[in-house]
């Protein structure tokens, strides 16, 4: 345990002691009382950074070994678990109907149509979207800017602007589109 959970602790300990004595009507005041609130909430925020920075170290890991780290896979894959050292993660396959549905969405991009022109083709067409909904500008926005489909995996996206956090592993999936084709549409963005 380290030296600010144990602090944090008699913080939380104090707290609880104060209470009893407020039953009746009984104040204690200590004039190291903002100190100690001032450390309690100290140690609180080392804590909750510790555990991000334990979460974001662990999907760099997972993405870095080629593993699919959120609970959804993209529209044109599917998620297939794996046991790595007994431990069950998931890689990423093509589901073949829905990729070629993205392949499609991304030659029709190159051939310069909007996203409203191509959501509008693949509902016209009758291709299954992602929802019950149908296809819609944002459906084809999401899938047209997200690296998996040219094979990338990225963790820590929010971090992406700190090449020390962020995590970009080129050819962890298989690719849709090449990376060449996925640069392209995003310049035509």
């Amino acid at each position: 345990m380290s030296e600010l959970t144990r602090i944090s602790l008699r913080a939380e300990a104090l707290n609880a002691h104060r209470a009893r004595p407020a039953t009746k009507g009984v104040d204690l005041v200590m004039a190291n009382e903002n100190i100690m609130a001032e450390i309690a909430s100290a140690s609180r925020e080392y804590q909750r950074r510790s555990h991000s920075e334990r979460v974001r170290r662990g999907m760099r890991a997972a993405a870095q070994q080629g593993f699919y780290v959120f609970a959804h896979a993209p529209h044109g894959y599917r998620k297939i678990p794996v046991w790595d050292n007994g431990v069950r993660r998931y890689k990423l396959e093509l589901d073949p109907p829905a990729s070629e549905t993205v392949r499609r969405i991304f030659d029709l991009r190159l051939e310069g149509a909007t996203e409203l022109e191509i959501a509008a083709e693949l509902n016209a067409s009758g291709v299954n979207s992602p929802t019950v909904a149908g296809w819609n500008t944002e459906h084809v926005r999401r899938i047209l800017s997200n690296e998996v489909y040219c094979g990338t995996a990225v963790a820590a996206k929010q971090d992406m602007a700190n090449p020390e956090t962020a995590v970009r592993v080129p050819n962890a999936f298989p690719a849709i589109v090449t990376p060449q084709e996925f640069e392209q549409v995003q310049r035509m963005q």
